[in-house]
C-alpha cells in the first residue's frame, strides 16, 4: 500500500492511504480488491483526537459487492498531572452480494466502545479502570456467540451477540520493575438476555 501524510498545522494532520484488504493472512483469492484509508487528527500537548476511516470491497472474490466500511474514533487527554481519560469507539458494516440469498452477508458488522481512566496516586502507584462493550451482528467477527429464541430472527439472519468487559488494574513500580495486577469480569449480554426471556 501507499499513504500520504499532511501536517496542516502543528495540531491538525491528515492522512490518506490505498492498501490491500486488512485482517487477511494471505491475498490468495482476494481478486482486485482495494481498500482506502483516511485519518484526521488533532493533537495538543496533553492529548489528541483521531478519526479514522477504512473501506473497500469486502467480498473475497471481488464480485457483486457493496463493500466494507469502518469508522473509528480514538481520543485521550491528561486532564491533570494525575488523571488520564481515554475513549475508543468503532463501527463497521459489510454487505456482500446484496441480491444473493445469504441474508447474513447483506447485513453484518460490529460495534465497540471502550472508556479508560488512569490516576497516578504517586510516583510508585497508579490505578486504572476500563469499561468495554462489543456487539457483533450476524457473527461477523466470529468472536461472540449469537443467541436468539426468535425463529424469525434466525430465518432472516438478524442476530446479535454482545459482551461487556470491566477491568480494574494497578501499575506498581519498583525501580525498573513494573508490576501490573489486574482483575477483569466478562459478561455475555446476549445469553443473559435470552436466559431471562
Amino acid at each position: 500500500g501507499a499513504k500520504l501524510d499532511i501536517a496542516a498545522t502543528d495540531e491538525l494532520s491528515f492522512m490518506i492511504a490505498a492498501l490491500n484488504p486488512t485482517d487477511e493472512k494471505t491475498l490468495n483469492g482476494m481478486g482486485n480488491n482495494l481498500y482506502f484509508g483516511a485519518q484526521v487528527g488533532y493533537e495538543l500537548d496533553n492529548g489528541g483526537v483521531w478519526v479514522n476511516y477504512l473501506g473497500g470491497n469486502g467480498g473475497a472474490d471481488g464480485s457483486d459487492t457493496t463493500g466494507y466500511h469502518q469508522i473509528d474514533l480514538t481520543t485521550g487527554f491528561n486532564w491533570t498531572d494525575e488523571l488520564y481519560l481515554g475513549l475508543n469507539a468503532t463501527l463497521a458494516r459489510q454487505s456482500i452480494n446484496p441480491n444473493g440469498d445469504d441474508k447474513a452477508q447483506q447485513n453484518s458488522g460490529f460495534f465497540g466502545v471502550a472508556g479508560y481512566a488512569q490516576y497516578a496516586v504517586n510516583d510508585m502507584l497508579s490505578l486504572g479502570g476500563r469499561v468495554e462493550y462489543f456487539s457483533d451482528k450476524n457473527g461477523f467477527t466470529g468472536a461472540v456467540p449469537q443467541y436468539t429464541t426468535d425463529m424469525d430472527d434466525i430465518a432472516q439472519m438478524n442476530t446479535t451477540g454482545s459482551v461487556l468487559d470491566l477491568t480494574l488494574s494497578a501499575n506498581v513500580k519498583f525501580g525498573d520493575l513494573t508490576l501490573i495486577p489486574e482483575i477483569r469480569a466478562d459478561f455475555d449480554l446476549a445469553s443473559m438476555i435470552t436466559a431471562g426471556e
